[in-house]
């Protein structure tokens, strides 16, 4: 490596060692499960590598990138695949549709979207074992939210159920309530019908009797006007008897 070179690769590290996203990956590495794994070196490498990928390490300052990135390296390392300068060379899509389609039986649909997915998020193509990673986690996704979906569904078709319960039950009640109603106004209708013939009835009778009375009147009047006409014919009688008498005297 040349003196221009390591320079800069000096002024890099010296750059980004202290942020963040580089100290969260040391701790990683620092870890139970990567401990004497993961050197500092295979850190400044990674660190490298992002800023030789696309965009520079300013695209990829994050934490899962670069550990991401330390995976890479030490997978691509172990298969020999680095070139002079410690950099892995990187499988073409050719050599990856040739793995993992025509070798292994990926559908091409799933290897382009994994790899596009993978440069998107991580910059760099995936290795074959990388992608069968992403694919595995991917299908295990896929039927979790597959089963998720089911359950989901199976859920919703006992709510739906459920609705429909509650819907023939209110379907029920209402009718009743209707029912009920009908019912309430039929008594309603009769009782009104029969307070109409009871005020007839009573009106009828008011009639009758007011007319009754009238007769009585009547007939009192004219047995009273009959009285006083016979009496007035008896007086009168009277009077033609003593003035028959007085011309007989």
């Amino acid at each position: 490596m040349s003196a221009p070179i390591q320079e800069e690769l000096r002024d890099l590290v010296s750059n980004e060692r202290d942020k963040e996203y580089v100290r969260i990956v040391q701790r990683i590495t620092c870890s139970e499960q990567y401990c004497g794994r993961i050197s500092q070196q295979d850190i400044i490498r990674a660190i490298q590598y992002l800023n030789n990928l696309p965009g520079g390490i300013e695209r990829h300052r994050e934490g899962a990138k670069l550990f991401g990135a330390v995976q890479h390296l030490l997978l691509m390392r172990d298969k020999g695949r680095l070139n002079v300068n410690g950099m892995p060379v990187e499988y073409s899509m050719e050599e990856l549709q040739q793995i993992l389609v025509e070798g292994i039986g990926y559908p091409v649909e799933d290897v382009r979207r994994i790899v596009e997915e993978c440069v998107d998020k991580r910059g760099f193509h995936p290795s074959p074992e990388e992608f069968e990673e992403v694919h595995s986690t991917m299908k295990g996704n896929i039927v979790k939210l597959e089963n998720e979906i089911s359950a989901k569904d199976t859920q919703l078709q006992e709510n739906v159920e459920e609705i429909r319960r509650k819907d023939i039950q209110l379907e029920e009640k209402t009718q009743i309530i209707q029912d009920k109603d009908r019912m309430l106004e039929e008594q309603e209708r009769e009782k009104n019908r029969l307070l109409e013939e009871q005020e007839r009835e009573i009106i009828r009778l008011l009639e009758k009797k007011e007319r009754e009375k009238n007769r009585l009147l009547e007939e009192k009047e004219r047995e009273k006007n009959r009285l006083l006409e016979e009496k007035e014919r008896e007086k009168n009688r009277l009077l033609e008897g003593k003035e028959e008498k007085e011309r007989e005297k």
